[in-house]
């Protein structure tokens, strides 16, 4: 079943990974992203020259893989703004904590 996938910065400095299924209003799903890595792999449909990505996100809910296909400028927009959006959140939590 497809899904619609956002992630979003919270005030609180959270990186939020939200899912939902298309067809179903109220099944909607959020966890904490805590890291982040990319995996390659060969897509055995395609070429042997395509390559595939995977963007790895564990979360408080466990891993999260988002297939890329062999769609590389897909995969490293997504790859910049979450690697991005980490670096925000940790920066601004240590920020925090230094009034404490």
């Amino acid at each position: 079943m497809p899904r619609s996938v956002c992630i979003i910065l919270t005030s609180e400095a959270k990186v939020i990974l939200m899912m939902r299924k298309q067809n179903l209003f109220k099944s909607k799903k959020e966890s904490i992203v805590l890291n982040l890595h990319a995996e390659r792999y060969k897509n055995s449909e395609a070429n042997e020259a395509n390559t595939c990505y995977l963007i790895v996100l564990r979360t408080q809910g466990g891993n999260f893989k988002l297939d890329m296909t062999n769609d590389y400028s897909c995969y490293k927009t997504w790859a910049t703004t979450i690697n991005h959006m980490l670096k925000i959140s940790s920066s601004f939590a240590k920020y925090e904590l230094q009034f404490y």
